[in-house]
């Protein structure tokens, strides 16, 4: 489900933290990986399974891209009319589209986006985020992250760097950056050659 979920980057970016984050990262992974392939059959299954050159503390690790444990993420914004319009409009070219609404009725307002009526990004009314909010969402293509760029600027959102190859990252990173209306960068990257 979280195929599209590259990355997420949430705090000040100290490089304490950063150091205790990849540890934590490569604890989580390690006991995923005993968790999900605990049979001998599973492990065999696994070296298909396609891994992910993440940076962690400078460093590029390979993760492989099931140990990625996120199922949803879900975030406040101070005016939700304006932000629904800009995730509707940028998350199209991602294949994200709304499929659950909130009204305050059910005690929130929000809505969340994803695909075959699963959601996986969810934004609402309430305190917004404090501090930094990063998030990276996987294109199926370099055309995709380009489409995302276009949209996302076109629904009033601000380019934080536009659509090229990042090789700092990997060889084939290819991304581009908006802040949304509260200034939360939004990422959409393709990590395949074309």
């Amino acid at each position: 489900m979280l195929e599209w979920l590259a990355a997420l980057s949430v705090g000040d970016g100290a490089v304490a933290n950063q150091s205790r984050q990849a540890l934590w990262i490569r604890q989580r992974v390690q006991i995923a990986g005993r968790k999900r392939f605990c049979s001998r059959s599973q492990t065999a299954a696994t070296s298909a399974t396609p891994v992910v050159p993440t940076v962690a503390c400078g460093k590029v690790v390979n993760i492989a891209r099931s140990a990625l444990m996120l199922d949803h993420v879900d975030f406040a914004v101070c005016d939700f009319g304006r932000s629904r319009l800009f995730y509707e409009a940028a998350l199209l070219p991602l294949g994200l589209v709304p499929v659950v609404a909130f009204d305050e009725g059910e005690g929130r307002i929000g809505v969340g986006f994803g695909r075959d009526g699963v959601g996986c990004l969810f934004i609402g009314g309430g305190p917004p985020v404090a501090g930094r909010l990063h998030l990276a969402l996987q294109a199926p293509s370099r055309p995709a992250v380009e489409a995302f760029h276009r949209a996302a600027i076109a629904a009033g959102g601000i380019c934080h760097g536009p659509p090229g190859l990042r090789e700092r990252y990997g060889p084939n990173y290819f991304a581009a950056y908006v802040k949304d209306p509260d200034g939360h960068v939004i990422e959409a990257v393709c990590r395949t050659a074309t």
